[in-house]
């Protein structure tokens, strides 16, 4: 929006300045006409003469404005593309995700901090120095396959896996694979955004090894809410009661046999 304003008082103001150009010439050419002699006035090199005084300097003009306002949206365009790189460089660099970038050949182009935080990397040189196609690890856990897979259909990919990096650390990976693009729309290389989800993953595991303890316990097992209402009950108390599952789920405890 801003660089059509501009273009657009430009307009305005070229627009002044030929009127101003062809009052000026305009006002020339009738004093020349009023005060030429007869015998010179209809001769034809004198129309020659009327024709090149209007219209030279205008087309001059023009010329001359065409290949500076050229210029101006060359350097306004140019401009934009930096102003917008720049906080598109701030955002990636404040991110709360890790954010790195790669190229056709798999070299990583750019890594922000919470990257080498999340991997355990020394510095980011240390990552960039990283190739995510020839990379045993990253080959074994199916990321190479993906990110090349990215750039050859320029599909999007969303996926998890387990992952110990090239400095030791064991994490767990929420990732998001998107295509980069250049200006003829070419893909470029891959946007990589990572989330580490380790210590959810840790909580989901003992989630479900409580589940599976509840469910071959020995001993009945009833979870209710604070009010009473039953949530879960194991095979052994529907063994024990003849109630099942499903019967007594949403009812409360009073109604179940306690109380």
């Amino acid at each position: 929006m801003k660089t059509k304003e501009v273009i657009r008082n430009k307009g305005i103001k070229d627009a002044i300045i030929t009127t101003a150009i062809v009052a000026v010439t305009g006002t020339f050419v009738y004093g020349l006409i009023m005060f030429m002699p007869l015998e010179i006035a209809y001769k034809p090199f004198f129309y020659v003469l009327i024709f090149c005084i209007i219209f030279f300097p205008t087309i001059l003009f023009f010329i001359r404005r065409a290949i500076k306002n050229d210029e101006f949206i060359s350097a306004l365009a140019f401009r934009e593309v930096d102003e917008s790189e720049e906080r598109y460089r701030v955002l990636v660099e404040n991110s709360p995700a890790g954010i790195l970038s790669c190229d056709r050949d798999g070299n990583i182009t750019m890594v922000n901090a919470e990257v080498v935080k999340l991997l355990g990397s020394p510095s980011a040189e240390a990552t960039k120095a990283v190739n995510v196609f020839t990379f045993e690890p990253l080959i074994k856990i199916g990321v190479s396959a993906r990110l090349k897979q990215c750039i050859e259909t320029g599909e999007v990919y969303r996926g998890e896996s387990y992952y110990e990096t090239k400095w030791g650390k064991k994490v767990y990976l929420r990732m998001t694979f998107a295509p980069l693009h250049d200006f003829s729309r070419t893909i470029i290389g891959v946007q990589v955004s990572i989330e580490d989800f380790t210590d959810y993953k840790k909580a989901q595991d003992q989630l479900r090894t409580y589940y599976q303890a509840m469910k071959h316990s020995p001993v009945a097992v009833i979870i209710s809410r604070a009010d009473g209402g039953i949530e879960y009950v194991n095979p052994k108390y529907t063994e024990l009661t003849g109630y099942t599952l499903e019967e007594l789920l949403g009812k409360y405890i009073g109604l179940a046999g306690f109380g």
